[in-house]
């Protein structure tokens, strides 16, 4: 399983063209966006009581909680950009 960093970078690899960074960090926030919003209404997709109740807690791939830290991950490589 990637951890929300390694996948942060996957997504603005993928999406990078070789000439504008900002860009492919922009549309990687916006495909985590999609996934978050598409996800919304899926009470198994939301994690975010077990996360606050657990010490031991790891962020599953398909929950809220893996997303928002992905999603977290890339405005910082957006603030490193800037």
């Amino acid at each position: 399983m990637m951890t929300p960093q390694e996948k942060s970078i996957q997504l603005v690899n993928a999406l990078y063209d070789g000439s504008n960074i900002k860009k492919a960090i922009a549309l990687a926030m916006f495909v985590v966006n999609e996934i978050i919003e598409s996800r919304k209404d899926d009470k198994h997709f939301d994690d975010r009581d077990f996360a606050k109740s657990s010490d031991y807690f790891t962020p599953h791939p398909m929950g809220f909680t893996y997303w928002k830290e992905v999603k977290n991950e890339l405005f910082n490589f957006k603030q490193q950009e800037q």
